[in-house]
């Protein structure tokens, strides 16, 4: 949970975003042809979500920070890497898909891994992206 310090406004406007947001896809499967454009009320509440990750994503970010300055002060950063992962599959109007993780588009089939420590920063793919169930539209 993000703590007070990360109450500081956030820019959200998820309108602005990405294309994909509350737009159907072109071809459009045949289920999505029930799906109508996000009412205000959804994109109010997928923005005010949307602030919400990006706050909990500061505070992550700031207890990496002080993570690396005590490993640096420990002198052992040199031996230390730090690895994440995340399943990135929540929709937030994408498609005009409602939040949650109701389908497998490609953006929530992949599986990244990122790395830090003693070498740069490294971005890997999950091999799982093109698992079965990982449909392409």
């Amino acid at each position: 949970m993000h703590g007070q310090r990360h109450r500081r406004p956030v820019r959200t406007a998820i309108g602005v975003g990405p294309a994909a947001y509350d737009t159907p896809p072109a071809p459009k499967p045949k289920w999505q042809d029930a799906l109508k454009p996000l009412s205000d009320q959804e994109k109010r509440s997928i923005d005010q979500q949307f602030a919400e990750r990006v706050r909990s994503v500061q505070a992550v970010d700031d207890m990496i920070g002080h993570l690396r300055g005590e490993l640096k002060a420990k002198g052992i950063a040199d031996n230390t890497y730090i690895v994440f992962s995340s399943d990135k599959g929540f929709h937030m109007g994408e498609h005009r898909l409602r939040p949650g993780k109701q389908t497998a588009w490609p953006r929530s089939c992949t599986v990244s891994r990122w790395t830090t420590g003693a070498r740069p920063l490294v971005r890997q793919p999950s091999p799982r992206a093109n698992a079965p169930g990982c449909t392409r539209h």
